[in-house]
């Protein structure tokens, strides 16, 4: 079982990055809307809104995969189980609360036709969705691996 944490820690390390790459195509291209979407805000208080919470959604998943490469490196010091294993299901609770999140404000949203930059936004954030379910999963696996000593 000695194999299992590395190849684990690596696969974290390498979904993290996947999942930053994709935040970092979704923001960049938010941002081509931004000056338009501020225009706006400033007359309605309905575009105010969407473009705080269309920022604060993207900036969460940076930060969820941030501390998920940072709590990553963070368990490669020795340690009591219980204390790895709460470092893991804190990021499982972490994770899923922050795809929820994500999820929320981004599931109704369709695809606008000559809209380019937007629709490639709400598809690497749909990205972003599906990696951090994955990232889930293994910090639920490595939290097991550590509760029970395996390695």
């Amino acid at each position: 079982m000695s194999f299992l944490l590395p190849a684990a820690y690596s696969v974290q390390a390498a979904l993290s990055a996947y999942g930053l790459y994709f935040s970092f195509i979704a923001i960049t291209n938010v941002r081509q809307y931004e000056e338009q979407t501020e225009r706006a805000a400033r007359y309605s208080g309905t575009a105010a809104h969407q473009l705080r919470k269309t920022r604060t959604t993207q900036a969460s998943g940076v930060f969820a995969f941030l501390l998920s490469i940072g709590c990553t490196y963070f368990l490669l010091y020795p340690m009591r189980p219980i204390f790895g294993a709460g470092i893991c299901a804190s990021n499982v609770l972490h994770l899923l609360a922050t795809k929820r999140f994500i999820a929320n404000f981004w599931r109704p949203k369709g695809k606008v036709p000559f809209v380019e930059g937007y629709n490639n936004a709400i598809t690497a954030t749909d990205v972003v969705r599906t990696v951090m379910g994955w990232l889930a999963v293994n910090w639920a696996v490595i939290g097991f691996v550590k509760w029970f000593g395996f390695a």
